[in-house]
């Protein structure tokens, strides 16, 4: 053998060296800004949809009006199970409300178990979108996995109650 074959400095042991360097490294990044960044991503979809879908909305959000197009599209997608226009007023009120959980980390497994229900729904009613639900389903249960992360009113109230 050459001594550069047993003294381990071959060019594919030099590569998986520099490979276990870069995961050792990359094993170091910690979790919560990707927690923060799913929560805030997934959740400004749901809350832009939701924004689209009425009018002449001061806090708080009762006060809303939902546009009659609304109605139209769920019309349109025949939600199941539900008469049209409760669900066009739970998927607007789900849309307005759960993403607010998201973004300040208040019950915030909660609002991501809602937002992969209608997820779930969405997908029943528009099958040929599967690749943004998907998406939008991987970073939910990214977020129930791993929960809110050290940027969160649970992680706070956690530390307070428990002390951990």
């Amino acid at each position: 053998m050459s001594d550069t074959t047993q003294s381990g400095s071959s060019p594919l042991n030099m590569i998986v060296g520099l490979s276990d360097k870069a995961i050792n490294l990359l094993n170091q990044f910690p979790d919560w800004p990707l927690q923060l960044f799913a929560r805030f991503s997934v959740g400004y979809v749901f809350y832009n949809s939701g924004m689209k879908k009425v009018y002449n909305c001061d806090f708080p959000w009762f006060s809303c009006k939902i546009q009659d197009i609304t109605y139209a599209l769920f019309k349109d997608f025949d939600v199941p199970f539900l008469p049209l226009v409760t669900a066009t007023k739970l998927a607007t009120f789900g849309e307005l409300t759960l993403p607010l959980l998201l973004f300040v980390g208040l019950a915030t497994r909660f609002g991501a178990a809602g937002l992969l229900v209608m997820t779930a729904v969405i997908q029943i009613v528009q099958p040929t979108g599967w690749p943004t639900h998907l998406m939008w389903a991987t970073l939910l249960v990214f977020i129930l996995v791993r929960g809110p992360g050290p940027v969160s009113i649970d992680h706070f109230v956690r530390k307070k109650l428990i002390g951990n």
